[in-house]
This record gives structure tokens, C-alpha cells and sequence, in this order.
């Protein structure tokens, strides 16, 4: 597996917890998002079932485990303000030591080519002042 994902630079803790959160797919596909607020790194997924079918897009945020946990557990009280507000799923499922890395799964709620805010702003915008209109 190590050689199919070299070029993304995952290291052996995120590739695990991604197998993990895929049910052992045979082939998952990764397009980077962005890093979030907190320097986590954030990837639009899907993978092949078991079945042969696609997988729905879900994104990944790997980071902290504790932090991962704090927002999972705030998608809880979310989901009860907002209807359909997308499932998040938070791995190792068995929990995690302080320190240790972990991955928080949800399903994607978007565009069919998503794009970050800066992804937008770099191809999109030609000066600064359109880009403060445009925040």
C-alpha cells in the first residue's frame, strides 16, 4: 500500500486510520482540499465497496485526536439543529492516547468539484480588493 500513496506524503498512522474509515477498500481516491484553521490536513474521498460501486464523497480531516473528538462531538448537537446536517464518523473508533492522530469522516455535502476558499481566491480573483468583496 506504502508506494501507492508516496506521492501524497501520508505517513503509516493516516493511511491506517483511512483504511479504517474506508471498511479496507481496495482502492481509495484522495483529492487535497486544504489545511484547516488548525493546520489539519483536509482531502475529498471516496473509495470502491466491496460491492464494485463508488463510495459517496466524504471528507477527511486528519489531526489531534482530541481535537477530532471535540468537533464530532459538537456535530452532535449541530445535527440537532439542522436537519440532514451530514454524519461524521471519528477514527480509531476505539479512541486514542493525548497526542495521538486521528481522522474525522463526514459525508460531503457540496459542489461536484469543490474548491477551497484560497484555491478560489488564488485561480479566481485578479487583485486584493476583489478578494475583500468577495469575503
Amino acid at each position: 500500500m506504502a508506494a501507492a500513496f508516496d506521492h501524497i506524503k501520508l505517513d503509516d498512522v493516516d493511511r491506517s486510520l483511512m483504511q479504517e474509515a474506508c471498511g479496507d477498500a481496495p482502492r481509495i481516491r484522495l483529492q487535497e482540499l486544504d489545511k484547516g484553521l488548525s493546520g489539519a490536513a483536509v482531502w475529498l474521498a471516496d473509495w470502491n465497496l466491496a460491492s464494485g460501486a463508488k463510495s459517496k464523497q466524504h471528507v477527511f480531516k486528519f489531526g489531534e485526536y482530541a481535537k477530532l473528538a471535540r468537533e464530532r462531538k459538537a456535530s452532535d448537537f449541530a445535527s440537532t439543529l439542522e436537519t440532514g446536517f451530514p454524519q461524521m464518523s471519528l477514527f480509531p473508533e476505539k479512541g486514542a492516547a493525548d497526542g495521538d492522530r486521528g481522522l474525522l469522516r463526514q459525508e460531503f455535502v457540496g459542489g461536484v468539484s469543490p474548491t477551497s476558499l484560497r484555491q478560489h481566491l488564488s485561480e479566481a480573483i485578479a487583485s486584493a480588493s476583489d478578494a475583500e468583496r468577495l469575503i
